[in-house]
């Protein structure tokens, strides 16, 4: 189905592509969508155009001639929930996309970013956090909660997720911005989980967190296995399995009917 768009939106999917590094389609071919926040989707692996085979996967220059064979991009994105020992409460760490950021400026999202040459995606996942709010993360202590492969979300982004778990005062980990890229960041907070559904998120982080919370809710709740008999722990981890849950309470379940 080809979708006409005005002069003005097409203007601003130029510039969006041109923020963003891409090569151009051919003018005669400005035919664009939208995501649910009214950003322009880039028309980088999966063009649209009068001739889709054109540009499926082999790019325009601005000239009309046939620009580089496109690939898709690697990010991550994690999440860190702080344990507040002291009044029993848990946190997750947001930041605020600032004036340079490439998209979404004024959203919050869980720290992300694209992997460089030669990272572990751990590693970049660390880094991350420390350069887009100055908390210091082991890559090592790093949970995989899972993978977005879809070519219909993200920019087309290959996206890993990730989960660290601290505890402490918030005064124990203060923010920094100096590992940061100019105005890419307006503000961090720790935000209280319960209330994470009170910000405009970017990239559908609302969804993902959401997801960690209820997966990662026995150790939210302090939920524990010690009033559980025999039964009780099979059915819970078959739950987990069944759900999606925390895969390591539900090795800890089954270890503890050795």
């Amino acid at each position: 189905m080809k979708i006409t768009i005005n002069e003005s939106a097409f203007k601003a999917i130029l510039e969006y592509e041109k923020r963003h590094g891409m090569r151009f389609l051919k003018e005669d071919d400005a035919n664009g969508r939208l995501d649910k926040y009214g950003n322009p989707i880039p028309r980088n692996g999966q063009g649209w155009g009068k001739d889709a085979s054109l540009v499926n996967r082999q790019g325009y220059n601005q000239d009309g001639t046939k620009g580089p064979w496109f690939s898709r991009s690697v990010a991550v994105a994690t999440a860190v929930l702080l344990h507040d020992t002291g009044g029993n409460h848990w946190y997750i760490l947001a930041n605020q996309r600032g004036s340079g950021a490439a998209d979404y400026q004024g959203y919050w999202n869980l720290p992300c970013g694209y992997l460089d040459y030669n990272e572990e995606a751990t590693e970049a996942a660390a880094r991350e956090v420390r350069e887009e709010t100055g908390i210091n993360i082991n890559p090592s202590e790093l949970k995989y909660f899972g993978h977005s492969t879809s070519p219909n979300e993200n920019r087309q982004n290959v996206i890993f997720f990730y989960v660290a778990f601290i505890e402490g005062e918030e005064a124990e980990y203060p923010f920094s911005k100096k590992d940061m890229e100019e105005n890419e960041v307006d503000g961090i907070q720790w935000l209280p989980i319960e209330r994470a559904d009170s910000l405009k998120w970017a990239f559908d982080h609302d969804e993902l967190v959401q997801r960690i919370l209820s997966k990662y809710s026995h150790l939210i709740t302090g939920e524990n296995n010690t009033g559980l008999t025999p039964k009780d722990k099979i059915s819970k981890v078959i739950e987990l399995l069944r759900n999606g849950g925390d895969t390591d309470y539900a090795i800890e379940l089954l270890q503890s009917l050795l």
